[in-house]
C-alpha cells in the first residue's frame, strides 16, 4: 500500500513539475515555421472537422507528410479554440505531461523499481531538448505519435502476461494509431523487441534456446513489421511528392552517412549537455574531417560499450539501441529538409539514453552501497538545472522574433557584426544553409512591421545564397515596401520562376504589380 501511495504521489509531482515548467507556451504566438500551414493559416484547419476536412486529412501529403490523426487533432483544436494560439500549445502541453506519465507507469510496472522509473520519466519531461517538440504547435505529431509509442509498450506488457488475440489487436490498433501520428512510429516493432529482453525480459541471452526464443518473438511482431513497410513506402513517397528528400543540397550517400555519425554524436552531447540549442542547425554538406573522425570514435564506442554490456547489464544496451535505432528514420541516411540534425527528432529517442544511465547508475550505487541521500542530492540539482534550462529556452520560442534572433546568436559568430552595420564575410561551406534563419528573421521583422531591419537580414539572406525559394517571395515583399520597387520584382521574378511557388504568394505579387505605376 505504501508503495502504491508513493508511486501516485510521484504521478502528481511528474505532471505538477511539467505543466509548472512549460505553462509559458499557452502566452506563445504561432510560429512561421511550418505552423502558419500546420495551423494558423489553413483553411482546412480552421474550419474545423466536417466530412470533407475528414477525407482531406486522409488523402493529402500536404507538408510532405502523411499523418491523418494529427491534422484531425489540429481540427479539434479549431472547433474548440479558433485561430488562437494558446489553446493548441496548451494541448501540446497537456499530450506531453501525459507522455511522461505513461513512460512512468510502464518502467514503473516493469521494473518495480519506482524512484528509477520516476528520474527517467522526469528526464523526459523536462529536458531542454524537448522544448522544441512542446513549444512548436507544428509538432504536435511529434508528442501525439509518442502518446502511442508509450500506450503501446504498455499494452505490449499487458499482451506479454496474457497472450490473447484481443489483447494482441490492442497493440495492432496502437501501432496503426500512431503511424496516422507520425512516421516516426515505424521504429516501434523493432523497440518491442528490445523491450522484450529488458524490462519483460521475455529472452535472455544465456538462455540456450535464445534464438529459438528471439525467432518467435519476431514471428509474433509480423503484422506490425508489414505494416512499417507499407508505412515506409507512403513516407517516402509523402516526401518525394514535395521535393523534401533532396532538400536543396544534393548530398551524396557518402556526405548522408558522414552526417549521420556527426548528428549522432551532436545527439549525444545535446541529452548531456543541453545548451545553445536552436530550431535549426545548417547543413554543411561535408564535414571537417577532425568532426568526423572525434563523431564517428565516440558512436562507435558508445555502441560497442553497450553491445559488451548486454548480459550483466541489458538495460545498457537497451537504452543505447533504442536511442541509436529509434534515431535511424531522421538522422539523415534520407535527407529531409535542409538541416543537419534537429532536436524534436529527440523527443523519443533520448529515453533511451536516460534509461541506460539512469538504471546503470542506479545497478553502480548498489554495487558499491552508497547511501540513496549521496545520490538525491546531485539528482535534484541536475534537475533542476534543466528545467531552469529548459524554462529559459521556452522564452525564446514565446514569439517569432525571439526564436530566430536567438537561433542566429548561436548559429553565426558574425550575427552581431550584421546588426551593428558591419561587413561579414563568410568562407564557410554551410553559408548557403545558414541562409535559412535569416529568411525566418527577415519574415518575423516583415509581419511585425519592422521593414527596415527585415530588409538587412532579408538582403544578408541573399548574399549567403538563399537556400528556400520563399525567402525571394518575402525578399521582394521586403525591398518592394521600402520603395525599391525595381529590386523587388527581380526578387519575385525568381520567385516566380521556382518550382512548387505558392499560389497565393502569385496572388500577392499579381496585385503588387498591378498597382505599379505605368511609366510614360
Amino acid at each position: 500500500m505504501k508503495k502504491e501511495i508513493n508511486f501516485f504521489r510521484l504521478a502528481l509531482t511528474l505532471t505538477a513539475l511539467t505543466i509548472f515548467v512549460y505553462w509559458p507556451v499557452g502566452l506563445h504566438d504561432f510560429k512561421i515555421l511550418d505552423t502558419w500551414h500546420y495551423y494558423s493559416k489553413n483553411p482546412k484547419i480552421l474550419s474545423g472537422i466536417n466530412s470533407d476536412n475528414i477525407v482531406w486529412a486522409f488523402t493529402t501529403f500536404s507538408m510532405g507528410n502523411w499523418h491523418p490523426l494529427t491534422w484531425l487533432s489540429y481540427m479539434l483544436d479549431a472547433e474548440l479554440f479558433g485561430a488562437v494560439p494558446k489553446g493548441p500549445h496548451l494541448v501540446n502541453l497537456v499530450i506531453h505531461a501525459a507522455n511522461a506519465n505513461l513512460l512512468f507507469v510502464f518502467l514503473y510496472q516493469s521494473t518495480k523499481n519506482t524512484w528509477a522509473a520516476f528520474f527517467v520519466s522526469t528526464l523526459f519531461a523536462i529536458h531542454p531538448t524537448q522544448v522544441e517538440s512542446v513549444a512548436w504547435i507544428a509538432e504536435r505529431k511529434d508528442v501525439l505519435f509518442c502518446f502511442f509509442y508509450f500506450s503501446g509498450f504498455i499494452a505490449h506488457r499487458i499482451f506479454s502476461n496474457n497472450k490473447t488475440l484481443f489483447n494482441y489487436l490492442i497493440v495492432v490498433l496502437i501501432f496503426a494509431l500512431g503511424l496516422f501520428s507520425k512516421a516516426m512510429m515505424l521504429t516501434f516493432p523493432f523497440a518491442l523487441l528490445l523491450i522484450d529482453l529488458w524490462p519483460l525480459q521475455r529472452i535472455r541471452i544465456e538462455d540456450p534456446l535464445f534464438f529459438r526464443k528471439a525467432a518467435g518473438l519476431i514471428t509474433e511482431k509480423i503484422p506490425l513489421f508489414i505494416l512499417t513497410a507499407v508505412f515506409c513506402y507512403v513516407t517516402y513517397k509523402a516526401q518525394v511528392d514535395i521535393g523534401a528528400t533532396n532538400g536543396g543540397i544534393g548530398l551524396t550517400i557518402y556526405q548522408r552517412a558522414q552526417n549521420a555519425f556527426v548528428a549522432y554524436s551532436m545527439y549525444l552531447q545535446s541529452a548531456l549537455i543541453p545548451v545553445n540549442l536552436s530550431p535549426f542547425y545548417p547543413h554543411p554538406g561535408i564535414w571537417a574531417k577532425n568532426i568526423l573522425l572525434i563523431s564517428c570514435f565516440i558512436s562507435l564506442s558508445v555502441g560497442v560499450l553497450a553491445l559488451l554490456s548486454i548480459r550483466k547489464n541489458p538495460y545498457i544496451f537497451v537504452g543505447v539501441a533504442m536511442f541509436f535505432g529509434t534515431l535511424v528514420p531522421t538522422i539523415g541516411l534520407v535527407q529531409v529538409g535542409i538541416q543537419a540534425y534537429a532536436d524534436r527528432y529527440t523527443y523519443l529517442p533520448n529515453i533511451g539514453l536516460f534509461i541506460a544511465i539512469v538504471y546503470g547508475g542506479n545497478a553502480l550505487r548498489t554495487r558499491f552501497n552508497v547511501r540513496p541521500l549521496f545520490i538525491f542530492l546531485p539528482v535534484f540539482v541536475l534537475l533542476i538545472s534543466y528545467a531552469s534550462l529548459t524554462r529559459l529556452y521556452l522564452n525564446q520560442w514565446q514569439s517569432n522574433a525571439s526564436l530566430w534572433s536567438h537561433s542566429l546568436m548561436v548559429l553565426d559568430p558574425n550575427y552581431l557584426d550584421l546588426i551593428n552595420d558591419l561587413d561579414p564575410t563568410y568562407s564557410t561551406p554551410q553559408a548557403r544553409a545558414l541562409s535559412f534563419p535569416y529568411i525566418m528573421m527577415g519574415i518575423a521583422l516583415f509581419t511585425d512591421g519592422n521593414v527596415a531591419f527585415s530588409v538587412t537580414h532579408l538582403e544578408q539572406a541573399r548574399r549567403l545564397g538563399m537556400i528556400i525559394p520563399s525567402g525571394w517571395y518575402w525578399h521582394g515583399r521586403a525591398l518592394h515596401a521600402v520603395g525599391r520597387e525595381a529590386d523587388a520584382f527581380r526578387s519575385f521574378d525568381i520567385y516566380e520562376r521556382s518550382p512548387g511557388a505558392d499560389k497565393s504568394l502569385l496572388d500577392v505579387i499579381r496585385q503588387l504589380r498591378a498597382t505599379e505605376p505605368v511609366s510614360e
